[in-house]
């Protein structure tokens, strides 16, 4: 079951993605416009305009992302005693490790930061990174040798984290770190991950029975909607398909059984 809810969830998103729907649309118009049904493919083509119009000039990207970035606010004050640690991966680009034998991050590389700093910060905390590989044709490949380089790199003590490597997607993550990491009632352990990802990671390991106080980090929008000038269509675009994700994934998620509710809340 695990197997097919992985790779039926990769073809599903990579028809559905905003950006692919455009170009899978676009085309459409275009047979419609050959064969001779100007009218659909017209129609097609002006739905399309309105649709990337809308998300440069309207705050739909805000609401999409910010609803969901907002959902948990920071842990202020930190905690006093933390028991523990989890750093979710997706901030890894494992392939290009391989190929250049140097760490490669992306534009979530804030979680590893925030993860080291909290790490120093609780010297005597446990320490748990979890994340395998989310491409199903690499599956060789794992993200957790990413990270280990580069927290080697940066001079902390790598043999101090404990690796969960076989995890494919979120709700992997919480199922497989949890024995890993083997947390007892009543400790507090921090998970950190983006700010957009925090719902359905902390549905998911609450589902498996594990309490976790999300620190989130990379934040993509501000507190509140802003009107103004028109925004950039590709970052406009990029930014509605994570939320759409995102959204669709926590649905997706309640609908298998792999999260606790459909949008978690804090405690």
């Amino acid at each position: 079951m695990g197997d097919a809810f992985f790779f039926l969830s990769k073809l599903a998103w990579w028809f559905i993605e905003p950006s692919n729907a455009v170009v899978f649309a676009i085309g459409a118009a275009i047979i419609l416009l050959f064969a001779g049904r100007v009218r659909a493919g017209r129609n097609i083509l002006l739905a399309i305009a309105v649709f990337v119009g809308a998300l440069s000039l309207l705050p739909i990207p805000d609401i999409v992302v910010g609803t969901l970035e907002q959902r948990f606010p920071r842990p202020d004050p930190l905690p006093e005693k933390v028991d523990g640690i989890i750093l979710l991966g997706g901030a890894q680009i494992p392939r290009m490790t391989a190929e250049y034998g140097t760490p490669a991050l992306n534009a979530a590389a804030g979680t590893v930061t925030t993860f080291i700093w909290l790490g120093r910060h609780y010297p005597n905390a446990k320490l748990v990174f979890t994340g395998g590989s989310g491409d199903p044709m690499r599956q060789d490949l794992s993200e957790a040798e990413t990270l280990r380089l580069f927290l080697t790199q940066q001079g902390f003590d790598a043999g101090r984290v404990l690796y969960e490597t076989r995890s494919r997607n979120t709700y992997e993550n919480a199922l497989l770190s949890k024995p890993l990491a083997n947390p007892q009632p009543g400790e507090t352990w921090i998970l950190v991950t983006q700010a957009l990802h925090v719902p359905r990671s902390v549905g998911a390991f609450r589902k498996v029975g594990w309490e976790v106080t999300p620190y989130s980090e990379v934040y993509r929008y501000g507190r509140y909607v802003h009107f103004g000038a028109p925004t950039n269509v590709r970052e406009a675009l990029a930014l509605f398909s994570a939320g759409i994700r995102e959204w669709t994934g926590l649905l997706a998620y309640w609908l298998t059984g792999r999260s606790a509710s459909f949008l978690p809340a804090p405690r």
